[in-house]
């Protein structure tokens, strides 16, 4: 597989972990900045890869957001800005309600570890159909 993902991240397993066909943009901010700034790329034409709640997990139950991207120099992609746009009016429904709790180191490295394998195994050559 020739295609090379742009991995936009908070999640510091990414810099010890690196994924073969991927370039990780790793970032100290918020889950929220994480989709802001993904959005500011799909809005100049880059494409969602992977779904913003991959595995399922709610926006205030984690520290942690990756979201993969194909770069793009095209029109914008209307079904990327839609999710991505969703996602983030989702994220900020749930942190109003309850933000983020304080975890404890283990948890969040559990954490940091169920986000990797998560884009990991839905990067995977066998697998993935971009």
């Amino acid at each position: 597989m020739d295609t090379e993902f742009i991995i936009i991240t908070n999640n510091p397993y990414f810099l010890e972990n690196s994924l073969n066909n991927a370039q990780i943009r790793f970032k100290e901010i918020s889950t929220l900045e994480i989709l802001n700034l993904s959005r500011d790329l799909i809005y100049k034409g880059y494409t969602l890869v992977t779904h913003p709640f991959v595995g399922g997990i709610k926006p205030n139950q984690t520290p942690y957001k990756t979201v993969v991207l194909l770069e793009g120099e095209g029109p914008v992609d209307i079904d990327s800005a839609r999710t991505i746009g969703q996602s983030i009016l989702i994220t900020e429904k749930f942190l109003k309600i309850k933000a983020i709790p304080s975890l404890s180191e283990s948890i969040k490295k559990d954490l940091a570890f169920i986000d990797y394998t998560l884009i990991k195994e839905a990067l995977d050559p066998d697998i993935c159909l971009v």
